[in-house]
């Protein structure tokens, strides 16, 4: 899945094989980039411009792996931006990078409602940051 933002200012992948010089195919669930970085999708290679932003979706079998494992990889390669969406928490944590350590710049908890998808509650979350 592919899509590009409103603002035309980010593209995003969910789960992109980003392929980097000496490093492991370590891939965010979703990623994105600032147009002026990549202004369009590799067609048939691999991505090899290191994300703006990731998202981790955290779940029971992968949330070791992605904290221990996937989040100094993202700063060792300077990912500016990071997310963590806890579902058994029902918190989205929102980091930037400084100094090449992640600072928790925004925590917040999903509310679950009642959508428009009949009678099944979903959970929605807002989360705005510079």
């Amino acid at each position: 899945m592919t899509w590009v933002a409103e603002s035309g200012r980010l593209v995003d992948v969910a789960e992109p094989g980003i392929e980097l010089p000496n490093t492991p195919e370590v891939s965010p669930d979703i990623a994105g980039w600032r147009r002026e970085r990549m202004p369009e999708l590799p067609d048939d290679e691999p991505i090899r411009v290191v994300p703006d932003w990731g998202c981790e979706i955290l779940s029971p079998t992968t949330r070791r792996h992605d904290l221990l494992i996937k989040l100094p990889y993202y700063a060792k390669i300077g990912v500016a931006y990071h997310w963590l969406v806890d579902l058994d928490a029902r918190a989205v944590t929102v980091q930037r990078l400084e100094s090449g350590r992640w600072t928790p710049s925004v925590s917040t908890a999903m509310k679950p409602e009642r959508g428009q998808c009949g009678n099944r509650k979903i959970c929605r979350t807002v989360v705005y940051f510079h």
